[in-house]
């Protein structure tokens, strides 16, 4: 069991509860009895897995988050870019821009996220293949706001 990969049902399921939490394992019930047309133990089963996986936790009867979605995404994240990517984001965006030109303002939204600093695209030339943080500088004009 991968702890970062969630079937259909699973993510759906994780995804109601990060909505409504925290919630009793009663009201849990009724709402998948609505939203899915799960019986008692079907739910039970599915908070059993992700209350294994380190999602949530049952306490005295309430379900409660131990991993935000935000926290959930961001390591569904790594994972990927460490099984495909060694890890490495710019060999990512590389891949990704090759079938995907990117925006400035994503370019901007990038940079951002990396450096935790606003910057400015000026300009933005075609896509290499330099998987590294040379290739930004290569590709892309890009001032810092915050240190120009």
């Amino acid at each position: 069991m991968e702890p970062y990969k969630l079937g259909e049902m699973e993510q759906k399921f994780a995804d109601l509860i990060w909505k409504h939490a925290p919630i009793t394992t009663g009201e849990l019930v009724k709402l998948c009895e609505q939203t899915f047309e799960w019986k008692r133990t079907t739910t039970y089963t599915m908070l059993k897995r992700l209350c294994l996986r380190n999602l949530f936790e049952n306490v005295g009867g309430t379900v409660e988050i131990k991993t935000t979605r935000e926290d959930f995404q961001a390591a569904q994240g790594e994972q990927f870019l460490m099984e495909n990517f060694d890890g490495s984001l710019p060999r990512f965006l590389t891949a990704f821009s090759r079938r995907k030109k990117l925006s400035s303002r994503e370019v901007a939204e990038r940079l951002e996220r990396k450096y935790g600093e606003r910057f400015t695209v000026t300009s933005a030339k075609g896509v290499a293949d330099h998987p590294d943080d040379i290739w930004w500088a290569r590709q892309y004009t890009a001032v810092s706001e915050e240190h120009p």
